[in-house]
C-alpha cells in the first residue's frame, strides 16, 4: 500500500458504523477490530504531533536559517493535517504504525465478509463490503481534499466563548468585555483530554465558537453524548443541527421523540429539514459522525453515512424573516450536559 493512501485513511478516525449485536460473533469481531483501529489512530495522531513539535524545537534551536527551517516544519505540519502526508524525514516507525493499523482493519473487513458469506448472511456481507469502500473512499481519506483541522487535538486554539450574532452589534468596548467574560467561562467548562474536546456540563455555560467566520463549507465532526444528552452545531452562527438522545425527551417534545439527531431543530414548523428523515444515531455513549454541507441557504446533513437532511433551509434565527447571513462562525453548543467532540474538519467551498 502506498504511504499516502495509508496515512490519509488513518486520519478518518470516527466514521465507522458499529452494530450493536453481541450475539453475532462475526459482527462482534468486526466491532472489536474497529475499536482497536480507533485506538491505533489516536496513538498515531499523538506520535505525529510529538514528531512535529520536536522538529520545530530543533528548527528554532538551529545555528542558522532558523526562520526558513521553522517555516518548512510548519508547512510540513499543514500538509499532514490537510492531506495526510508525512515528510520523508519522518521516522519509519511512525509510518509503519499507520500502515499496520490500516492493514489490520482491511484484513478484519475481509474476514467479516467471508464470515457473513459463510453463514449465508449475504445482506450483511454486502453491507460490510460497502463499508470497506467507504473506508477507502471517504473524502477525508483522499488527502483531506482541502479539509483543514479546526481542532488540533491538543488545545482550543482557534476557538472562543460564544458571542452570538446579535451580541456582535454591541459597542466595541461592551462586546470586548463580554468576550473576555465568555472566554474565562469557556476555559472552566471546555477542556481537551486525550485528543478529545470535552464539555463538563453544568449551569451558566457558554458554547464553543470558532474565531473565524465561514461562508459555504463542508464540516466533519465526531460527537458523543450521555443518556438524555443535548447539544447541537451552529452554522454561520445560526442554531442548529440538533444533537440529542431523542429516546429520552420531555413531554413537551413528543413530536420529536425517537426521531434522532441531525434535524435543523430551530427552524419554523413546516420548514424543510426541521426534523431528520430517519434516525441514524448510534446508541448513546458511542461516537457519531456528522458530515454537514452548507451552500447558500441550503444545508445537507449526513449522520453516520446516512443522509438525514437533504437541502434543508438555513433560517436566520436572530433576525426573523431576513435571509441567513452570508458568513458566520461554527459553534459547538453548550446545553448543560457533558459532551465530547473530536476530528473536527472544515473545507471551505466557493
Amino acid at each position: 500500500m502506498r504511504l499516502l493512501s495509508t496515512l490519509t485513511v488513518v486520519l478518518t478516525a470516527g466514521f465507522f458504523t458499529f452494530a450493536a449485536n453481541a450475539d453475532d460473533p462475526v459482527q462482534a469481531d468486526l466491532d472489536k477490530a474497529k475499536a482497536t483501529y480507533e485506538r491505533a489512530i489516536g496513538e498515531f495522531r499523538k506520535s505525529a504531533a510529538e514528531y512535529f513539535e520536536k522538529a520545530e524545537e530543533r528548527a528554532r534551536a538551529a545555528p542558522k536559517d532558523r526562520k526558513k527551517l521553522v517555516d518548512q516544519i510548519k508547512a510540513e505540519r499543514e500538509a499532514f493535517e490537510q492531506r495526510g502526508e508525512l515528510p520523508k524525514a519522518a521516522p519509519q516507525a511512525l509510518k509503519a504504525k499507520a500502515a499496520a493499523a490500516v492493514s489490520a482493519m482491511e484484513k478484519a473487513y475481509a474476514q467479516a465478509v467471508d464470515g457473513f458469506t459463510g453463514a449465508k448472511q449475504d445482506d450483511k456481507a454486502a453491507a460490510v463490503e460497502r463499508e470497506l469502500a467507504r473506508f477507502k473512499s471517504d473524502p477525508l481519506s483522499k488527502g483531506h481534499a482541502g479539509f483543514v483541522a479546526l481542532f488540533n487535538g491538543k488545545d482550543l486554539s482557534g476557538w472562543q466563548g460564544h458571542v452570538d450574532m446579535n451580541e456582535r452589534k454591541k459597542p466595541d468596548a461592551e462586546r470586548a468585555a463580554l468576550a473576555e467574560k465568555r472566554n474565562k467561562r469557556m476555559a472552566e467548562q471546555w477542556t481537551v483530554e486525550d485528543g478529545v474536546i470535552r464539555c463538563k456540563g453544568g449551569r451558566d455555560g457558554v458554547s464553543l465558537q470558532t474565531t473565524k467566520d465561514y461562508k459555504n463549507f463542508e464540516l466533519m465532526v465526531d460527537w458523543k453524548i450521555e443518556e438524555k444528552g443535548d447539544s447541537g452545531i451552529y452554522l454561520r452562527g445560526q442554531p442548529q443541527v440538533q444533537i440529542w438522545d431523542s429516546d429520552h425527551l420531555g413531554d413537551n417534545l413528543k413530536d420529536d421523540a425517537g426521531k434522532g439527531s441531525g434535524g435543523l431543530w430551530n427552524n419554523p414548523p413546516g420548514t424543510k429539514g426541521k426534523q431528520p428523515t430517519k434516525k441514524a444515531d448510534k446508541p448513546v455513549g458511542q461516537w457519531n459522525t456528522f458530515h454537514i454541507t452548507v451552500v447558500g441557504d441550503k444545508v445537507t446533513v449526513k449522520l453516520n453515512g446516512e443522509t438525514v437532511v437533504d437541502q434543508g433551509d438555513l433560517v436566520n434565527y436572530w433576525e426573523k424573516g431576513k435571509p441567513a447571513p452570508a458568513a458566520g462562525p461554527i459553534e459547538l453548543q453548550f446545553h448543560g450536559d457533558p459532551l465530547w467532540f473530536r476530528n473536527v474538519y472544515v473545507k471551505e467551498l466557493p
